[in-house]
């Protein structure tokens, strides 16, 4: 009798080393792919860093060049969508 506990315990033991194996496994399949997935955000993050610091490189040189104001409003108004803050935009949607 005591030989058939102790095989059930081991048995027991036995699955349940495997089971932790195999959750521990699928665990780690699902954190490579999370941080796959983190890692290209964190370039593509990275990229657009990069193209907003050219792009205010480049309006720091007009502005250290004397460009008047109405170019820089202009550029703030188009490429920006900037606006005053008592200011009304009416966007014309007729053809």
């Amino acid at each position: 009798m005591a030989a058939t506990k102790k095989r059930k315990r081991r048995i027991v033991v036995i699955v349940a080393v495997i089971a932790i194996t195999i959750y521990v496994g699928i665990s780690m399949v699902f954190i490579t792919n999370s941080y796959r997935e983190k890692s290209q955000e964190i370039q593509q993050v990275q990229q657009q860093i990069d193209e907003q610091t050219v792009l205010n490189q480049e309006y720091q040189a007009m502005i250290d060049q004397g460009v008047d104001d109405e170019y820089i409003q202009k550029l703030a108004r188009e490429k920006l969508g900037l606006v005053y803050p008592d200011e009304r935009v009416y966007i014309d949607m007729g053809g």
